[in-house]
């Protein structure tokens, strides 16, 4: 279930505020718009395979966390409410052996126990931020994972749709991350584990 995120304002929540990232006017789908990065992304080759860690909270607000942070399957993600309208966790991630241009697809998936569950839906054209030792080590911070309206509080108002009051223990988040380069590399992670929602 897609949502009106692919908006223009939408896309500015998913990016945040403080990332080293394209958001707004500068926030565009069309490849040609990187045609100044695209011969050196494309130029380079690396000998291994491409990483991906995922990154959750506040350390991936900032963009400045260590392997220790690296959340487990079972870990607990924590929705806060933001300065606009929803509930949302930060989102980090750390690549090797991509170029620095790339195309990120997050996909979270609410298990409610549901045969259909509520799912959130974001996808974003970025350049990340050389990091580390490695000259491939890179990051990107700032995203933003949404809690879907569904599963909102009921006592809270917000976009018009139906409430299903569960239990937020009882709820288990799926979470999948995608990302390619202008080569034609792509890596994938994923995360699971039961939600926290700060009302």
């Amino acid at each position: 279930m897609k949502s009106d995120w692919m908006a223009t304002a939408a896309l500015c929540l998913l990016l945040g505020a403080g990332c080293s990232a394209l958001c707004e006017e500068e926030l565009v789908d069309d490849p040609s718009e990187f045609d100044d990065f695209e011969a050196a992304a494309n130029a380079e080759s690396f000998c291994s395979e491409p990483t991906l860690a995922i990154v959750l909270g506040e350390v991936a607000e900032q963009g400045e966390w260590t392997q220790a942070d690296w959340p487990l399957d079972g870990d607990e993600a924590s929705f806060t409410r933001g300065p606009a309208e929803g509930w949302r966790e930060h989102l980090g991630l750390e690549m090797t052996s991509m170029s620095s241009i790339i195309e990120v697809e997050v996909v979270a998936t609410f298990d409610t126990g549901d045969d259909e569950p509520p799912a959130w839906e974001g996808e974003v054209h970025v350049q990340a931020t050389r990091a580390g030792s490695g000259a491939s080590n890179q990051r990107f911070w700032g995203l933003q994972v949404f809690l879907p309206c569904e599963l909102y509080p009921e006592d809270v108002p917000g976009p018009s749709c139906e409430r299903l009051g569960v239990q937020y223990e009882d709820v288990l988040l799926d979470l999948t991350v995608v990302v390619s380069d202008h080569a034609q590399r792509t890596v994938a992670a994923s995360h699971t584990g039961p939600i926290r929602v700060q009302e």
